[in-house]
C-alpha cells in the first residue's frame, strides 16, 4: 500500500497574543515516516492590529531561525495581516512531533545575502553557496557556476538548453536580442 503522507497538520496553537508574535506551530506525522526536510505550507491567522509587514518574520526551532518565506494572503480594514502564508521544511520523527515558532523579531536578518550585479557582459549571482553568471550576449542558461567555490560549470557554448530531434540533429537557442 501507497505510504500516505500524514504530515498535515500543521496544529497551531497561540503562544500568546501580546506583542511580539509568537505562534507555536506543531508538526507531527501520523503515518508512522519519519521526515527530513518535509516542505510545509499554512496559513497562519494573526490577530488585528498585530502584523503590518512579513520582513521581520521568521520561523524557528529550538531557538534558532530557519529558512522559510511569508506571503500576505488578506489583510484587516486596518490594514494589518488578517492571514499570512508560512513556507518552510521541517523535521518530525515518525510518529513523532516538532514544534516551531512563527516570530516577529523586530529585525530578522538571514544569515545568507542575496547580491545581483549586473556587468557589461554577464549577470552574477552569489546566494552564499553558490554564485553564477548568466551570459547576455549567448545565452547559454548558466555560462559558469560554483557551489562553496568550487566550479561546476565551465563557460562553453555547449552549455545552455537546446533541443535534439529524431534523427539526432542538436538545435541550440541563439543569442537573445535583450536581457532585462
Amino acid at each position: 500500500m501507497k505510504n500516505r503522507l500524514s504530515l498535515i497538520g500543521l496544529l497551531i496553537l497561540w503562544a500568546g497574543v501580546a506583542y511580539p508574535l509568537n505562534v507555536a506551530l506543531t508538526v507531527k506525522d501520523e503515518a508512522g515516516v519519519e521526515r527530513t526536510a518535509e516542505p510545509l505550507c499554512s496559513g497562519v491567522p494573526i490577530p488585528e492590529g498585530q502584523l503590518y509587514g512579513t520582513n521581520a518574520l521568521c520561523i524557528e526551532r529550538n531557538g534558532i531561525p530557519i529558512p522559510a518565506q511569508f506571503s500576505v494572503l488578506s489583510k484587516w480594514e486596518d490594514n494589518s495581516i488578517k492571514w499570512v502564508l508560512c513556507q518552510f521544511q521541517a523535521d518530525v520523527s515518525a510518529y513523532g512531533s516538532s514544534t516551531y515558532y512563527l516570530k516577529d523579531t523586530g529585525a530578522y536578518n538571514p544569515s545568507t545575502s542575496l547580491t545581483i550585479t549586473d556587468g557589461t557582459n554577464s549577470i552574477y549571482v552569489n546566494t552564499g553557496p553558490l554564485q553564477f553568471t548568466v551570459n547576455k550576449k549567448q545565452f547559454n542558461l548558466f555560462d559558469e557556476a560554483w557551489i562553496d567555490g568550487k566550479k561546476i560549470v565551465s563557460s562553453s557554448l555547449e552549455n545552455g538548453l537546446f533541443v535534439t530531434d529524431k534523427a539526432g540533429k542538436r538545435y541550440t537557442f541563439g543569442t537573445p536580442t535583450s536581457i532585462k
